[in-house]
Parts: structure tokens; sequence; C-alpha cells
């Protein structure tokens, strides 16, 4: 896989997992510090509790990384 794909998809998994963390806090991107964002990723890999990254119908669409 080249990087290029690889980083595209980095992205997209960071974008779903930012956007789960919005909806179950309702907090803002500029209320989120980086430490508290990455402890509740952390969280998410013991008992994942969001439906945005792991399929259902969170709002967030998900990107196509094939660059269309």
């Amino acid at each position: 896989m080249d990087l290029k794909k690889r980083h595209q998809e980095l992205h997209q998994g960071l974008d779903e997992l930012l956007a789960c963390y919005l909806i179950q806090t309702k907090k803002t991107i500029s209320q989120t510090p980086l430490m508290e964002f990455l402890k509740w990723s952390y969280l998410m890999t013991e008992s994942p509790t969001c439906q945005a990254h792991g399929g259902g119908d969170s709002g967030v669409a998900p990107r196509s990384t094939d660059g269309s």
C-alpha cells in the first residue's frame, strides 16, 4: 500500500473517531484538549459505544479514499 493511500485511510478513521467523540460528549473541537480526546479514544478500544465508526446512522458520511 502506498503512503498516500495509507494516510488517507488513517485520516478517514480519525474523522470518524472525532465525530463519535463530539457526538457523545456534546463538546466542540475547540473545547477538546488533545489528551482528553486520546484518553477517550483509548477507552473506546476496550468498550466502544458509538455508532459513528462502527456503522449505523450517525450522520457521518463515509469518505472515499480513492480520490472520488
